[in-house]
């Protein structure tokens, strides 16, 4: 499949079909999803096992199990399958299937030129909806086709392109300038990098310069962000769960959008204005001495002709925060448009100064403190907006770009229908995280807040629901545990060392129920498992004199088959790209049924930030 999906009329009767296959490969392994690793010894999980499997698990080294994993770590090339061992074909059909029906999660160049082309007409065409008849026609499903191998053939050039993987240099992201960087960890250097420049696009299609922001994220998504923004012809951007603001922060200071940010936690605006002033002066500073001789003549010549920004200006717009029923508002900025050209200057210090003016005159980001419940309506969101806008004199009827960077749980779907709902947002751009920690229905009890499913299309399927466990393992970091089976460490043995001491604690406590205490996962090397076990026992206030003998010896001679251990926990998380595939396409599905064309496109290096796909949308 092509790593950019698009999800309209077109190909909509596509994506249902892939949709309906998923489901059908979950059904099929659900027990499986739906299990812990740690159970594997105390509930027999081997028994349930194929016998093909368990003979194929019990001759492969873990290096061997790499291949089933080796479609997640975005490589083009085939993993090689030891030669000597062929898997079942079982195996090697389940493979296929998570090959051809998971989203691809290799990152796009965010700088390449087609990219940018391509989200810009993606967003920008007119969305128009075929006659049921004409869904199912051949000539409908031939388009269908074409629509998805144009996508194919765009992603060669778009993947091959050089700057494709982040620059990092001492555990810094080198593809930002430094002023950037700072207080910003590396992680996250690298998405809002990324996800701001897709914004900015998606801002321009939707003519707004206005962005709110939700959990402000760096580096590959202000790219990202910045894409998005251009496509709405939109400057102006509300971020939720924008946290400390760095997201903010370089969509305001390098792409020159006006942001807002909703952060429920209070203590994290008052630090976020600190950070803004700080980079603010940050870069007067870097641009005066970049400058001189002639920035700084433009600027003393600016000093006889109009008011100066000083030291003392600056210490006054600290002070000049406003208060209201959120908590403090952005702190006032010194603008720089008051920079006139004086009568004496001359045509490079005029020229100087238009380019100061032009360049380093960001507006600060806008910070509230506000909690966004899961059934919060659009008027009230609105309103939020409202309240901070008339508090700081401003218009609060601007177009905006909802944004979302790793937005945990219900916040992600609370914003889809806050954007679906608010006739001001006109752009979005999203990237979730915590599938577990959202609100799912199951068949016996539903609500109206459900958030999985959304979409009509998979609530009408005969599907159950996605546990919690299904939707845990989504979030797990399969190109980690790829990279670990390679190397063959020590430390695969955990699994099993777990599990072994799992089923010895029910042996001597059958009320014991996983979870009720944090017991140590890794293991030393050279820890025996009665080393394990008495550290972690201790932790549960039972002595390992107290456990009998033969359990004890029955326990120790189980982690002798850690390896089968490996090879189902390799078997369960390869199953998690279609988890993850099923609740994106849901989603796209749902803004698809209220008539909203959107974008899945993975834009982090996976090997950096697991959770990459960023959920791109535009209102016609």
């Amino acid at each position: 499949m092509a790593s950019l999906t698009i999800c309209d009329y077109c190909s909509e009767v596509f994506i249902q079909e892939r949709v309906r296959k998923i489901i059908s490969v979950i059904s099929f392994y659900d027990w499986i999803i739906n299990s812990y690793v740690s159970d594997f010894y105390s509930k027999e999980f081997w028994r349930r096992l194929p016998s093909s499997l368990q003979s194929y698990f019990d001759l492969v080294e873990p290096p061997d199990l790499a291949w089933l994993l080796c479609s997640f770590n975005g490589q083009l090339q085939s993993c090689c399958i030891h030669p000597s061992i062929l898997p079942p074909l079982s195996l090697l059909a389940l493979r296929q299937c998570i090959n051809s029906l998971a989203l691809q999660r290799r990152a796009v160049d965010t700088e390449a030129l087609p990219f940018r082309e391509f989200i810009l007409q993606a967003l920008g065409r007119e969305i128009r909806k075929p006659d049921d008849h004409q869904k199912d026609s051949e000539n409908s499903f031939s388009e269908v086709n074409q629509e998805v191998q144009i996508s194919a053939q765009q992603e060669k050039v778009i993947l091959a392109a050089p700057g494709s993987l982040p620059n990092y240099k001492n555990g810094q992201c080198m593809d930002m300038q430094h002023i950037f960087r700072k207080h910003v960890k590396p992680k996250k250097q690298h998405e809002i990098n990324k996800l701001g420049k897709v914004i900015n696009l998606v801002c321009q299609a939707a003519e707004s310069s206005a962005v709110v922001d939700v959990g402000a994220g760096l580096g590959h998504l202000a790219r990202v962000i910045n894409l998005v923004c251009q496509a709405a012809e939109s400057s102006a951007v509300v971020d939720v769960g924008a946290g400390l603001g760095h997201l903010a922060r370089l969509l305001a200071f390098q792409h020159d959008l006006r942001v807002t940010t909703i952060e429920a936690a209070g203590s994290h605006a008052p630090k976020a204005s600190e950070y803004d002033q700080d980079m603010q002066k940050s870069i007067y500073k870097a641009k005066l001495k970049k400058r001189q001789p002639e920035a700084l003549d433009a600027f003393q010549n600016h000093h006889r002709n109009s008011s100066a920004i000083t030291h003392a200006d600056l210490k006054e717009s600290e002070q000049q925060q406003s208060s209201h029923l959120f908590g403090p508002a952005s702190v006032s900025h010194c603008s720089i448009k008051d920079i006139g050209n004086g009568p004496s200057d001359s045509p490079r210090q005029a020229a100087s100064k238009a380019e100061f003016r032009e360049k380093y005159d960001a507006e600060l980001p806008s910070h509230v403190i506000c909690t966004v419940q899961p059934d919060i309506a659009a008027t009230q969101f609105l309103d939020i907006l409202k309240r901070h806008s008339d508090d700081k004199g401003e218009n609060s009827a601007s177009t905006f770009v909802l944004v979302s960077l790793h937005a945990c749980g219900d916040l992600t779907p609370t914003l889809l229908r806050v954007f679906l709902n608010c006739p001001n947002a006109q752009g979005l751009a999203s990237v979730a995280c915590c599938y577990m920690k959202m609100s799912a229905s199951t068949r016996c009890h539903s609500s109206a807040i459900d958030n999985f499913p959304m979409s009509k299309y998979v609530q009408h399927l005969p599907f159950l629901s996605l546990s919690y466990e299904a939707r845990e393992m989504a979030c797990h970091f399969a190109d980690a545990y790829h990279q670990r089976l390679l190397e063959n460490p020590v430390h695969l043995k955990s699994h099993s060392y777990r599990a072994t001491l799992q089923h010895l604690v029910t042996k001597v406590d059958p009320n014991f129920k996983s979870g009720q205490t944090r017991l140590i996962s890794k293991i030393k090397i050279g820890m025996t498992f009665e080393e394990y076990a008495a550290e972690n026992l201790t932790k549960l206030g039972i002595s390992l004199d107290s456990v009998p003998k033969d359990v004890l010896s029955d326990c120790t001679k189980l982690t002798n088959h850690w390896k089968r251990v490996v090879g189902f926990y390799t078997l369960r998380l390869s199953l998690a790209p279609l988890v993850e595939t099923l609740l994106l396409l849901d989603r796209a599905l749902f803004l698809l049924d209220n008539g909203v064309r959107s974008l899945l496109v993975p834009i982090f290096d996976p090997q950096l930030s697991p959770r990459n796909f960023a959920l791109l949308a535009l209102k016609q």
